[in-house]
């Protein structure tokens, strides 16, 4: 693989994180306001939100990015070690929560 492989890939993952990214911020923006809006609204499926693609994305970002991701978890994983196949990670994540990919 070429250098300029490898790069086109970062490219692609940031375009990809910064799309992901907005969406989220997006979604945010609108339930803050209904929420407001009407301080009784239950939100009735969270779930959706959080096997959201954008939204899983986004928090993997978060996590693999902050400092204790250099720490172990209770399954012996760093999330830095996963950083090389985080689109399968997370594609088997939803998978696992029973969302269709």
């Amino acid at each position: 693989m070429s250098g300029d492989d490898g790069e086109h890939r970062r490219t692609d993952l940031g375009r990809e994180l910064w799309w992901a990214g907005q969406r989220v911020l997006k979604i945010q923006t609108k339930l803050h306001q209904w929420a407001s809006d009407d301080h009784g609204r239950v939100f009735a499926d969270p779930f959706n939100l959080v096997t959201d693609p954008a939204f899983l994305m986004a928090a993997w970002d978060r996590v693999q990015g902050n400092q204790a991701a250099r720490s172990a978890g209770v399954d012996g994983i760093r999330p830095r070690m996963i950083r090389l196949v985080e689109r399968a990670f997370l594609a088997r994540l939803r998978e696992l929560l029973g969302v269709p990919v």
